[in-house]
């Protein structure tokens, strides 16, 4: 594990590895429909893993509602 993580919000760490995921697989797509599907289903992935971490780590159900809107609307 990065010691840098550390540091970093769960927010800030999740948006990493939705970057670094649409790095590994958005190059396999055959086209750029399929590209960004892969992309838009990556993102909405992170808002939902967001979304847990505002409900176990926060209690904050307001900003967990928030997240999954936005992973509903990708």
């Amino acid at each position: 594990m990065d010691m840098n993580n550390i540091q970093r919000t769960p927010e800030q760490q999740i948006d990493e590895a939705v970057e670094i995921s649409k790095a590994l697989f958005l190059p396999n797509a055959r086209n750029p429909h399929e590209a960004e599907k892969i992309k838009r289903n990556i993102e909405a992935a992170g808002d939902h893993l967001k979304s847990l971490v505002a409900i176990v780590n926060d209690a904050d159900l307001f900003k967990a509602l928030v997240y999954e809107i936005m992973s509903k609307m990708r």
